[in-house]
């Protein structure tokens, strides 16, 4: 079914949505400190 794929989609695509937030992040830091 559907169902496994998915889920499994989206195991896969938390750590890349994470590692977005997590540059996004350092990068509002980097300019902060400038």
């Amino acid at each position: 079914m559907r169902k496994n794929n998915g889920i499994r989609l989206t195991a896969l695509r938390l750590p890349a949505f994470f590692e977005n937030i997590l540059s996004i992040f350092a990068l509002y830091k980097f300019y902060y400190t400038l």
